[in-house]
C-alpha cells in the first residue's frame, strides 16, 4: 500500500495503522554512513485469506467469547431510546415484506439478510465496534442497542431507507422516508478498515432487484 509518514517526537517515532487490528505498520528504518536516519511506513491489509495460526486463532476467539459475554450482561438491561411522540420508529422486515413482497424476496437473497448471523459466528454480535452495521436503528430512537435487537437483526430495509412505522401505517398518505439512498448511505459502513475499497456502482445491483429498484424483464413473445 502507499506509504505514509511516521510522526517524530524527540527520539521516538510514532505511527498509527487502522483500528480493528486490520492493518499492521511496516517500518523500515536506514541511515548510510554519515547520513541522518530516515525512516518510512507502510500499511498491510490483514485478511484471514493470508494464513493464520491456529494457537493464535483460538486465542483470539476464546478474547472474543469472553468479551462478548461480559457486554451482554453489562448491557442487558440497557433499553434503546423510544422515539418520541410523533416521531417515525423502525418496524423491522417483516413488516415492511407485508406490502413490499418482491422487494422482501430480493433482500432475502443478498449477504444483508445473514448479516447478524456473521457476528454471531465469531462470537462478535455483542461487539460495540461491530454490532452497529449489522442491525437496523442501532442506537437511534425507537430502534435497537447492542442487546436489544429483536426484530431488526441484519442489514433491513430501514438501514438504507430510514424508520418505516409511519409509512406502515398509512402507506397510502406518507411516503418511504429515503425513497433512492444514496452512495453516503452505503458508505456509513462499508469504509475502511472493514473493506479495503468500496465501488458504489459495482455493489448496488447486487441489492437491487425486480420489485427493488428494477423492472422485470418481459418474457419474450
Amino acid at each position: 500500500t502507499d506509504g505514509f509518514a511516521p510522526e517524530s517526537m524527540g527520539n521516538t517515532w510514532i505511527l498509527e495503522p487502522a483500528n480493528h487490528g486490520q492493518q499492521v505498520a511496516v517500518v523500515d528504518v536506514w541511515s548510510g554512513r554519515g547520513s541522518a536516519l530516515r525512516v518510512a511506513a507502510r500499511t498491510l491489509d490483514v485478511r484471514e485469506s493470508a494464513g493464520s495460526d491456529p494457537n493464535v486463532l483460538s486465542l483470539m476467539r476464546e478474547m472474543d467469547r469472553s468479551s462478548n459475554d461480559a457486554n451482554a450482561k453489562q448491557f442487558a438491561s440497557v433499553l434503546p431510546a423510544k422515539a418520541s411522540p410523533g416521531q417515525a420508529s423502525y418496524v423491522g422486515v417483516k413488516v415492511c415484506g407485508t406490502c413490499h413482497s418482491e422487494a422482501l424476496k430480493v433482500w432475502e437473497g443478498t449477504a444483508h439478510s445473514h448479516a447478524y448471523a456473521t457476528l454471531e459466528a465469531k462470537h462478535k454480535n455483542f461487539n460495540l465496534d461491530c454490532v452497529s452495521c449489522h442491525v437496523a436503528g442501532y442506537d437511534k430512537p425507537g430502534g435497537s442497542n447492542v442487546t436489544h435487537v429483536e426484530g431488526l437483526k441484519n442489514v433491513q430495509c430501514e438501514n438504507c431507507h430510514g424508520p418505516g412505522s409511519k409509512h406502515a401505517a398509512s402507506p397510502s398518505t406518507v411516503a418511504i422516508p429515503l425513497a433512492h439512498p444514496g452512495e453516503d448511505t452505503c458508505t456509513s459502513c462499508h469504509h475502511t478498515p472493514h473493506v479495503k475499497s468500496f465501488d458504489f456502482n459495482l455493489m448496488l445491483p447486487r441489492v437491487l432487484g425486480p420489485g427493488h429498484g428494477q423492472p422485470e424483464v418481459p418474457h419474450p413473445g
